[in-house]
């Protein structure tokens, strides 16, 4: 596909998978805009585009801040009143627990939370863009959902706070968002799609505390370079042929089915509504 028209958001693309998927789609000719909390990376990554010939700009927010989010949700507007594409990737995980200012567990905050407030306050920019052609929202999710043992009544305040399972079950409430958007948002001309970019040597564990962090570190190894992430992202962003394809799980390049939970037709309506709530959506 031809980008050199049309808009594309990516959360978390200062660096890993999000900088990957930058660099390849504003080298398709698509203005990007960047996300990140690192403005040292952003700049430097900013320079990287524009040396190849690609257009990009830098807006800079931590997401464990709802209010952060909704200022940054205002900044995409301003810069890009119709978005042709969404792409929900910025994610982290913490060992031992930390919480935001709102007081909410920071991996689900950040990782589900935030991504859910800003996809509602930026579907209007997206159906402007939706009216002379598909947008597209892309989650960023994983195969760690399958790990994932997600009791909503326990979200905000979880007992028992394991590092890994908590990661586990935001990506499983990334799996439930993008098939319940996709549901209650197919009539805005507006796809929704989930996807494991791989099994890839990111940054992700890297602040955590032992044992995650040395684990994090022996295994990296063995993982596969985040430009297959990127590639990833790049292809349900422009691949013709996914113009309509929506409410989807992919793995890596390929279709494939979530785990069951992820299937839950009536989780994935609780878990909307129950985030509704919590971020102060009237949706």
């Amino acid at each position: 596909m031809d980008l050199h028209d049309r808009t594309v958001f990516i959360t978390g693309s200062t660096a890993g998978v999000g900088a990957s998927a930058a660099r390849r789609l504003a080298a398709r000719g698509a203005r990007v805009l960047l996300h990140g909390r690192d403005e040292k990376r952003g700049e430097a990554l900013l320079t990287d585009i524009a040396a190849a010939g690609g257009a990009a700009e830098l807006i800079s927010t931590d997401l464990s801040s709802l209010a952060a989010v909704r200022d940054l949700a205002e900044a995409v507007r301003e810069r890009a009143p119709a978005l042709d594409a969404l792409v929900l990737n910025a994610g982290l995980a913490r060992a031992p627990r930390e919480t935001t200012a709102e007081g909410y567990e920071r991996t689900f905050a950040v990782n589900h939370l935030a991504h859910f407030l800003l996809a509602h306050l930026l579907l209007d920019t997206l159906r402007a863009a939706a009216a002379d052609r598909e947008a597209r929202i892309v989650v960023v999710a994983s195969n760690a959902h399958r790990r994932a043992d997600l009791r909503l009544d326990r979200v905000a305040d979880p007992a028992g706070y394991d590092g890994w399972r908590a990661y586990a079950n935001s990506k499983l409430a990334n799996v439930l968002f993008a098939r319940e958007a996709a549901r209650r948002w197919a009539d805005h001309g507006v796809t929704v799609n989930a996807l494991h970019p791989g099994v890839l040597a990111t940054r992700i564990w890297d602040r955590n505390r032992r044992p995650l962090w040395f684990i994090a570190r022996l295994f990296k190894v063995f993982m596969e370079s985040p430009d297959v992430g990127g590639a990833a992202v790049e292809r349900l962003v422009a691949e013709p042929a996914l113009g309509s394809v929506t409410g989807q799980y992919f793995d890596v390049m390929e279709r494939a089915e979530p785990s069951l939970p992820g299937h839950h037709e009536r989780l994935q309506a609780e878990l909307w509504e129950r985030s509704a709530g919590w971020v102060g959506l009237a949706d």
